[in-house]
């Protein structure tokens, strides 16, 4: 496969214009990346958007280990300066809100607009229905999200909800692989038998355990043809950056 992946719809290149038209108005980010391709999303990330304190959101713990946690810390250091990263899993956190109250918007004395962006199916969604207690449109698909829109968590903070962005291209096939992998973009017929060959081969280097879950016994045919393959991988504990660098 070709490194030219090119599902870049509309609502994505109107949330960038978003960032640049709206930036001054904002006093925070969140970013929000899925904690089983950490690193490799970060490469990825338009940091340099913002003038404004940047929170790394890092959704998913609860597919990650220890070990996998330890990891990341020590390479956050290569992409930026963030103003704090947190680790979370945005459906199981225990008063959620109440964190944040206490952290982080407690911080802010006046009215404030946190702008909550990253990644298709990272988490964006879900956190801001914990936030605002609100109704939100939640989908187990990418790209659910297609507008930007105010959201109200309380007396003077509000969040605004961004469709997730994509980069035009990526650097690699195997980082494209592994967006594929995390659901992170829409899963294309023709890509799998090509993504689930990286992914047996990434498993039996670096991943046993789950390698003799989703292959022992299988072809790579008869993966590909199981249409119910890749939700196997959808809450699977699988960390994709062991080979970052």
């Amino acid at each position: 496969m070709k490194n030219d992946f090119t599902w870049f719809p509309g609502h994505m290149k109107k949330t960038l214009n978003f960032f640049q038209k709206e930036k001054k108005k904002i006093q925070a980010v969140f970013f929000i990346v899925d904690g089983r391709i950490a690193l490799t999303t970060l490469k990825y990330s338009f940091f340099n958007f913002f003038d404004k304190p940047i929170y790394l959101l890092i959704n998913k713990k609860d597919l990650l280990t220890e070990k996998d946690i330890t990891y990341i810390k020590k390479h956050l250091k290569k992409f930026w300066n963030f103003k704090k990263v947190y680790f979370f899993s945005f459906k199981n956190y225990h008063n959620l809100k109440n964190f944040f109250e206490k952290h982080i918007f407690s911080e802010f004395i006046f009215f404030s607009h946190f702008l909550v962006c990253g990644f298709p199916n990272c988490g964006k969604s879900t956190l801001i229905k914990r936030l605002s207690q609100k109704k939100i449109n939640i989908g187990k698909s990418p790209a659910i999200t297609k507008s930007i829109q105010l959201i109200k968590v309380n007396e003077k903070i509000n969040l605004i909800d961004t469709a997730g962005i994509l980069p035009k291209k990526f650097f690699s096939n195997e980082d494209y692989y592994k967006f594929f992998l995390v659901n992170c973009i829409k899963r294309i017929e023709k890509n799998k038998t090509e993504v689930i060959d990286f992914l047996f081969n990434y498993l039996k280097i670096y991943d046993q355990k789950n390698f003799s879950f989703l292959f022992d016994n299988k072809s790579l045919k008869e993966c590909a043809e199981n249409k119910n393959f890749f939700y196997k991988i959808d809450n699977l504990k699988v960390f994709f950056d062991k080979n970052f660098n």
